[in-house]
């Protein structure tokens, strides 16, 4: 049995076309960068084609067990606040309108 508590599996993933290296880190950070809707989808992907033993055209992926200290020491990934929709500068009337009478279709 792994020991899931000190441990953390850390995947790379390579382009198998070029081997650029396209993800680097856990099942979350890969899984946000390559599109997956969750770490687990990710993990259960990597281990079906890590047990299927075929060669795949996509991706050459690697994983690895790491100590939890070195993933923790990372910096956390930057989130941004939604900010308000600011009002613009200008009015959104047109120049002179306001100055004439308004006129409605009878």
């Amino acid at each position: 049995m792994n020991d899931y508590i000190h441990n953390v599996m850390w995947y790379t993933v390579w382009d198998a076309k070029t081997g650029d290296l396209v993800a680097s880190g856990t099942a979350a950070m890969c899984a946000r960068r390559l599109g997956y809707s969750s770490s687990g989808s990710f993990a259960s992907a990597v281990s079906h084609w890590l047990c299927d033993g075929r060669q795949h055209v996509k991706y050459t992926i690697q994983r690895e067990y790491i100590p939890r200290s070195e993933v923790d020491s990372l910096p956390q990934r930057r989130k941004y606040k939604k900010q308000k929709a600011r009002r613009c500068a200008n009015t959104d009337e047109l120049q002179g309108m306001m100055d004439s009478p308004i006129i409605s279709p009878r």
